[in-house]
């Protein structure tokens, strides 16, 4: 199998993704062990999110861009901080 993304990226090189309005992440924290549960919108929007940073143009990786899917996209509502970033 073979699976393939798009991404699009805005003229700022800014990902423009969306999740899928059925998308639902859940970010847990149980001790030291951190669990995503989500169904398949949510996980895909989730990979997409993740590819999304990977592949951004280098300015950007330099000013630490991040994304909150927490309180950007409300996919998590247990009270963590849902936050992607790049190195």
């Amino acid at each position: 199998m073979k699976i393939t993304l798009d991404i699009e990226y805005g003229k700022h090189g800014l990902p423009l993704i969306q999740p899928d309005a059925k998308a639902k992440l859940l970010a847990q924290k149980h001790g030291n062990e951190f669990t995503i549960k989500g169904n398949k919108e949510g996980l895909l929007f989730l990979a997409k999110s993740l590819a999304s940073l990977a592949y951004m143009p280098e300015l950007l990786e330099n000013e630490g861009y991040h994304l909150h899917l927490d309180d950007l996209y409300s996919l998590n509502n247990q009270g963590i901080e849902f936050v992607l970033a790049i190195e």
